[in-house]
């Protein structure tokens, strides 16, 4: 900039849009032309091409998330849920998660990558009874439920009863729904094998 200070950037959200203006914009930030920032309520990054494997229990849950801190160097990490954002005054203002303590950051350019929010509304009945597979605490849940139909059907005396606890749903057809399809396949196969032989 002009006045010799850096150019301040500030990213909000600290999905995978955030980890390409913190590689592309090392060598600046390393130059001190450039200040990043960046944003999020959470301290990892889940990385959703291993869900259906996490979900099988052929890589551990804690194979799935990296810190933060770790991914965005040297760019500034800022945990925090982001309260607002003037325009007009080029500032974001952040809440701490402790206890709401605000803290003001001002930016030349702003990158916004918050992520996308899958629309339940679309076909009735999924917001109700469908689990989502979005957040790591998500994908924790699905994994523990998807093991106590296992460990309820194993037990159960009525076929038909067995049936309804062994009938999964995957409702999306992109490449993450046909993964998690295939892989819950093979892994119930391989567990009615071994472990649940009833």
């Amino acid at each position: 900039t002009t006045d010799q200070r850096p150019l301040r950037v500030v990213c909000l959200g600290g999905g995978w849009t955030a980890i390409y203006p913190a590689r592309s914009l090392k060598k600046a930030i390393n130059r001190g032309q450039v200040e990043l920032t960046i944003i999020s309520r959470d301290n990892f990054h889940t990385f959703h091409g291993f869900i259906a494997e996490m979900l099988t229990g052929k890589v551990s849950p804690t194979n799935i998330t990296s810190p933060s801190r770790r991914l965005f160097p040297p760019a500034r990490f800022h945990n925090a849920e982001i309260k607002s954002v003037d325009v007009d005054k080029r500032t974001v203002t952040t809440s701490r998660l402790l206890d709401g303590k605000e803290k003001v950051l001002e930016y030349d350019h702003l990158v916004v990558a918050l992520g996308s929010i899958d629309d339940l509304s679309r076909y009735p009945g999924i917001a109700q009874h469908a689990f989502q597979l979005k957040t790591f605490a998500d994908n924790f849940k699905v994994r523990n439920h998807l093991l106590a139909m296992l460990e309820m059907a194993e037990i159960e005396t009525d076929p038909v009863e067995r049936q309804r606890l062994l009938t999964f749903i995957v409702v999306g057809g992109g490449f993450g729904g046909v993964e998690v399809a295939t892989e819950l396949m093979d892994y119930f196969r391989r567990l009615a094998s071994k472990e649940y032989p009833g």
